[in-house]
């Protein structure tokens, strides 16, 4: 509901929000390349980030079969991820805010996100290429340039890299993931 607030509030000039986890994400090219590929996708009025796995403690919280049949068995990548999207603002908003409603509340929103999909009235398109997005790096290999890995499954060479899940401590968040990655990619020199 923050992240709604906000999108609310900014001035109208901005037709469009880009978002990522930020604690333990990494752009890994242009803003004109992530452009250019919400372009070739249609412009939809969300493009959300896919996993191509859906985390188990729904199973705590939802009954059994509760999502059987809603996501596309064809897709590698075919569950919609809350670590990143690129949408009209007052879309993005509108959803949120829409989520907030649901009567199945629990403390993670990508339960809320599941469950409005199921519901049938959210339906943002997924990167389920990993063009813009890539969620985690199980799937990644160097690619054929130094400085951008290719996700193994779909050939393509993702934007942004969300390390998501697991755990973070508040001293150095994720840097023992984070920094590895960012080194071997270019994004920080090796003597950082």
């Amino acid at each position: 509901n923050y992240q709604a607030d906000f999108l609310k509030q900014l001035p109208t000039g901005y037709s469009h929000v880009l978002y990522t986890d930020g604690g333990d994400s990494m752009f890994l090219a242009p803003m004109d390349e992530i452009v250019t590929h919400y372009t070739e996708m249609g412009e939809p009025d969300m493009v959300c980030a896919a996993l191509n796995y859906m985390p188990e403690p729904w199973r705590d919280t939802h009954p059994a079969g509760w999502y059987d049949g809603c996501f596309d068995s064809h897709e590698a990548f075919r569950f919609p991820c809350v670590g990143g999207y690129l949408a009209r603002r007052e879309y993005a908003a509108d959803m949120l805010t829409r989520m907030t409603l649901l009567p199945r509340q629990v403390s993670d929103d990508y339960w809320s996100w599941c469950d409005a999909w199921r519901e049938g009235w959210f339906k943002p398109k997924l990167d389920s290429q990993c063009r813009i997005f890539q969620m985690d790096v199980r799937d990644l290999a160097d690619g054929d340039t130094p400085w951008r890995p290719r996700n193994q499954l779909t050939g393509s060479t993702p934007c942004i890299l969300h390390m998501s899940g697991g755990s973070t401590n508040p001293i150095d968040w994720k840097d023992q993931t984070m920094i590895p990655i960012a080194k071997r990619y270019g994004i920080l020199q090796e003597d950082v």
